[in-house]
């Protein structure tokens, strides 16, 4: 089944890099999409109210998203290779999780984590839009914890 592997993770968390990385090996195709955002966006018809998708709908489903997110030519001349995709925000989506196991459950999952703190910081750093605002990075924190109570 296409895709054998799925990267799920965090915004800074390092999947571009792993992406990057897994292209150059010999045995590998990844996604022609940086972020095909499938399995978040893209519901199947019939599937259940948390994301199931029934057995009737998978072949469909499949065949729709491997022409959205794979260069078809390049997996049919290279069938024993290994492919890959990398949509980070599955990993805060639960239908998408349901619809992954639906159709995919021998996929392997890569989840990339990385330390809260750092993270957020990469992401102020990244952000410009704060530090036009004057806000500083606590600035920031505080608003995320009044806007998360």
């Amino acid at each position: 089944e296409i895709p054998t592997v799925i990267v799920i993770g965090t915004q800074k968390g390092g999947t571009d890099a792993l992406n990057a990385f897994m292209k150059l090996h010999p045995d590998m195709i990844t996604s022609i999409r940086k972020e095909p955002h499938w399995f978040d966006w893209h519901l199947s018809p019939n599937e259940t109210s948390d994301g199931k998708i029934p057995k009737k709908d998978k072949y469909a489903y499949l065949k729709a998203y491997r022409e959205h997110a794979f260069n078809i030519t390049d997996i049919r001349s290279h069938l024993n290779k290994t492919t890959m995709e990398k949509t980070p925000v599955y990993i805060y989506d639960l239908k998408a999780a349901y619809r992954i196991k639906s159709v995919l459950p021998k996929a392997k999952i890569i989840a990339l984590l990385r330390d809260p703190v750092e993270r957020a910081y990469s992401h102020y750093k990244m952000d410009g839009y704060h530090r036009k605002q004057n806000r500083t990075f606590e600035d920031c924190i505080e608003t995320d914890i009044d806007i998360l109570k």
